[in-house]
């Protein structure tokens, strides 16, 4: 039995810390500052829980006219490329206007019925975005007008949100007839969002999770609909097609696998204004044959699953009846709302991204390890454990190996049987999520040893990463990354072959990343968790853990 655990230093951000949180005045008055620093880490750096401040109110600053548009062949600072300030490299994501808004924990509202909340988003490229925090206290940060009026109220969040990474996110209440519109920032540096805005232009590429593109194959810029009935609004984030999901039937929630040649659409929608839709839909009544989509020859595929995660509430998950793989273009038929007219992603796509890559097959070396955990014969860790940074409880639990724990910190913790070391292998496990933050990561430890190891992970917010720990330091090898092939709040079968310094990273099936460092030669091969802060309660199950070996 091999049980090893590490606590990520400043630069694990994938599941929530590092983050800073700035409220200045904007619908957030009489709200107490709080901070809740982590304790002492052995050999790594504390890291700092989120911290909720609230600043006095910002001086005014003195109105200044809207820059002349730029020509069109020229680029735009901020949006084409990069403006440097304080270290930083940062460029525009996205900007719009919301009636509410939800800033990590902070429900921000425009001060008056006059206003309209302008959120406006960046990403810092290179350097750190936590040095945002001092712009906006000193009142660096504000929105103009054409007219020269500004708008100092506002909020600021900085570090990884809603699960990107590196993000500057700033929310100002501005007037409705408000035009021409400039986000102004320290040392003179200025954005402008009219255009982008009227959706004009497009955020830069690589902004925000963004995957860059070579120059022969332009990055595609898909338009994602908004839903609206004139009361209610929802805007499309995702869609993709899978070949297998989670059902309603009449008794309960079921795993349902598609048709060869076929695939269920999912689709994914952001509450942005009105009534909730999951409650319209699942609520008195139960609408569910109501929604459905359709194909061009008028085939009709029902809505077959409708999810609203708790820690999200503002998002739906919508599953309806597979498919065809061929299918071109659907119409959804969605409760009051306008139909809409949807493209179909290919399996493997997700809206207008790239093709699924295929899986290799597993290398033909001998099994050396190949564990159902129908008995605990490798003498994995089983029952209670306690330390000052978590409480598992281990067992073997109906052909599974199940891990139910509670975070009295920050922290990451890997288990590995009885087994010899090896360097190259090739590992799968199929592991699920049961309960607990939607930001927590689990999966696969690889080359564990007394000098580190490898930690390939998972979330169900649809990220994974590759994280090394050599000599004490924590890198993220792989950042997190977003992949469709990845099944939130499912059974996901995560594999990686390991030859030498070069990895492959597959995810149900599906090659999702490739990469080499030499650091780990070898060690154990194990499950692992990580968890982002006190009181952080979650359970996983993993099963089929199979280890081949030349």
């Amino acid at each position: 039995m091999n049980i090893r655990f590490f606590l990520p230093g400043p630069s694990f951000r994938g599941f929530g810390p590092p983050l800073t949180v700035l409220i200045l005045v904007l619908a957030a008055a009489g709200c107490q500052a709080a901070a809740q620093p982590v304790g002492p880490i052995p050999t790594q750096q504390a890291l700092a829980s989120p911290t909720l401040a609230i600043t006095p109110e910002l001086p005014s600053v003195t109105p200044t006219p809207a820059p002349s548009p730029s020509p069109t062949s020229a680029p735009i600072p901020g949006i084409d490329t990069p403006i440097t300030i304080d270290g930083v490299q940062l460029l525009l994501v996205e900007a719009g206007f919301h009636e509410t808004y939800t800033l990590i924990i902070q429900e921000l509202k425009p001060n008056s019925p006059d206003d309209q909340l302008l959120v406006v988003k960046t990403r810092a490229i290179s350097g750190d975005p936590a040095v945002s925090d001092a712009w906006l206290q000193q009142g660096e940060v504000f929105i103009v007008d054409a007219n020269g009026q500004t708008y100092t109220n506002a909020a600021g969040a900085s570090g990884t949100i809603m699960g990107e990474e590196n993000v500057m996110v700033w929310a100002f209440s501005v007037s409705r007839q408000a035009q021409g519109l400039v986000l102004k920032l320290p040392a003179g540096n200025q954005i402008p969002l009219a255009q982008t805005l009227s959706g004009e232009a497009q955020a830069a590429p690589g902004a925000a999770g963004v995957q860059p593109t070579t120059a022969s194959e332009p990055a595609p810029t898909p338009v994602m609909p908004v839903l609206t009935d004139g009361t209610s609004s929802y805007r499309l984030t995702l869609s993709e097609m899978t070949t297998q999901g989670t059902a309603q039937t009449a008794t309960g929630p079921q795993e349902v696998l598609a048709d060869p040649g076929k695939a269920f659409l999912k689709l994914r929608l952001e509450y942005q204004s009105g009534e909730n839709l999951f409650d319209l839909i699942m609520g008195e009544g139960d609408k569910m044959d109501q929604n459905f989509v359709s194909d061009e020859p008028g085939r009709k595929y029902p809505l077959v699953s409708t999810t609203a995660p708790i820690d999200e509430p503002d998002w739906i998950v919508m599953l309806f009846e597979q498919m065809p793989v061929e299918t071109g273009a659907v119409v959804l038929h969605l409760l009051d709302f306008p139909e809409i007219t949807l493209e179909v992603p290919q399996p493997g796509q997700a809206g207008a991204a790239g093709t699924e890559i295929p899986a290799q097959a597993a290398p033909d070396w001998p099994a050396a390890v190949s564990e159902p955990f129908d008995a605990n014969t490798r003498d994995w860790p089983e029952g209670e454990f306690e330390n000052e940074y978590h409480t598992s409880l281990w067992k073997f639990s109906a052909g599974k190996y199940r891990w139910e724990v509670v975070a009295r910190q920050l922290f990451h913790w890997l288990v590995s049987p009885e087994m010899s070391s090896n360097s190259d292998l090739y590992v799968e496990v199929e592991v699920q999520q049961l309960s607990g933050p939607e930001n927590a990561s689990y999966g696969l430890a690889l080359r564990s040893s007394d000098s580190g190891f490898y930690y390939f992970a998972i979330s169900d917010t649809g990220y994974y990463l590759f994280s090394r720990v050599y000599q004490g330091d924590w890198v993220d090898l792989i950042e997190w990354t977003v992949s469709p092939a990845i099944l939130p709040g499912q059974v996901n079968k995560l594999e990686v072959i390991a030859e030498g310094s070069h990895f492959r990273l597959f995810i149900n099936g599906q090659l999702v990343d490739e990469l080499d460092d030499s650091n780990n030669k070898q060690g154990k091969t194990g499950v692992s968790i990580a968890l982002a802060k006190a009181g952080d309660k979650a359970i996983f199950e993993f099963d089929n853990f199979v280890i081949l070996a030349p």
